[in-house]
């Protein structure tokens, strides 16, 4: 418990203090490309609707810790990226992507998570947003939630 805490704990001070301008790119951040949009997926099926419906005329390879390219769109400054799923790639690889010379986010950066999940018809349809009340850490081998200790279904 105390090392998820210590693990969400630095990946949020990270992302605040990359945020915040408090850590500069290695490279000069005159030539970085400047992202005013961050779009962050943690796979492909997620990542493909962006790719396809948008045209991204600038493409990173993925640099060192980060999981995947980032493609890039020059007119709006928008980026998008896949993390990787669970925390133990998503985590590192996000740290690298906020610490890339090439790459250069400032205070006014926006930074979307765009995930999907199942859900029963009874509850949403197609474009149902979800907030979770409960969290399942597969990074922690919990492959399986006992139907006995899972809450009830709304």
């Amino acid at each position: 418990m105390r090392r998820r805490s210590l693990v969400v704990g630095s990946l949020a001070a990270g992302l605040l203090m990359a945020l915040l301008g408090g850590i500069a790119p290695a490279g000069g951040t005159d030539s970085a490309f400047r992202v005013d949009t961050l779009i962050l997926t943690t796979f492909d099926g997620e990542q493909q609707p962006f790719l396809q419906h948008h045209r991204w005329d600038q493409t990173f390879p993925a640099g060192d810790g980060e999981f995947a390219p980032v493609h890039c769109r020059t007119a709006d400054h928008v980026c998008g990226t896949m993390t990787g799923t669970t925390k133990s790639k998503a985590g590192p690889s996000t740290m690298a992507l906020l610490g890339d010379p090439r790459l250069r986010l400032g205070r006014r950066s926006l930074v979307i998570v765009a995930g999907i999940a199942g859900i029963r018809s009874q509850v949403g349809t197609l474009g149902t947003v979800g907030v979770a009340e409960w969290i399942v850490d597969v990074d922690l081998g919990s492959h399986f939630v006992d139907p006995r200790q899972a809450p009830p279904h709304g």
